[in-house]
């Protein structure tokens, strides 16, 4: 029988399939018990603690059959996630077309951006971070702990990630540690990113108008 699962911070679909023995996610999110979810998270890489994913029933197929004592090679199709990334440096400015180190496991390969500064890079499905470098500067990625744009902790996140959203060090900090994406912000540094962001983009500036500025975030972060 199938089941619903409540997702937990850090959980991502190809991850989920993958612990379930679904070797494509679309399979999961595109059952029927899950139409309500797929309303709501426009975006099936980017689910929210507390969400209710519908986890099906797996279906054998009849198979195939070949002659007793023969070799035969099976080819199975499985859907790896994409980490997609635009890469800015200094400025905002896309950092088209660069050499990228990616470090995942221990293990490092080199990436390389595209003219507007996108870098696609494949992932095993059990992957939980992932570090990228280029041009100078490093990035740690945690893969599956961004949240909906349409969630305070989502909208905290993207802001940080682009830059609006400077936190303030405690005594108790260090320069290795950053606070986590989802964590609450001052007040007064949240508003006065948020007028940061309303000037760049057009809004109107009032330093309180989360819910334009989760749209617009949505649409230029792009989830």
């Amino acid at each position: 029988m199938g089941f619903y699962l409540t997702i937990e911070q850090g959980d991502h679909l190809p991850q989920i399939a993958d612990e379930h023995g679904f070797s494509d996610w679309h399979t999961i999110w595109d059952d029927p018990s899950n139409g309500q979810l797929r309303q709501q998270r426009k975006d099936p890489g980017v689910l929210a603690p507390g969400d209710r994913l519908y986890i099906p029933d797996k279906t054998e197929s009849d198979g195939e059959k070949v002659p007793s004592g023969s070799t035969v090679r099976f080819r199975v199709k499985r859907s790896l996630p994409k980490l997609r990334l635009i890469v800015r440096g200094l400025g905002g400015q896309p950092l088209a077309n660069t050499d990228c180190k990616v470090t995942v496991s221990g293990a490092s390969t080199t990436a390389h951006t595209g003219a507007d500064g996108l870098v696609e890079i494949e992932l095993a499905p059990d992957v939980t971070e992932a570090t990228l470098e280029a041009n100078g500067q490093s990035w740690t990625l945690k893969i599956g702990h961004l949240d909906p744009p349409d969630t305070d902790t989502g909208l905290w996140a993207r802001l940080r990630n682009l830059g609006y959203l400077i936190d303030e060090e405690t005594e108790e900090e260090t320069e290795e540690e950053e606070p986590p994406p989802d964590a609450p912000p001052d007040a007064d540094a949240l508003a006065f990113a948020i007028e940061l962001f309303q000037r760049d983009h057009q809004l109107t500036v009032d330093g309180t108008d989360t819910q334009s500025v989760k749209n617009k975030l949505r649409e230029i972060y792009g989830c």
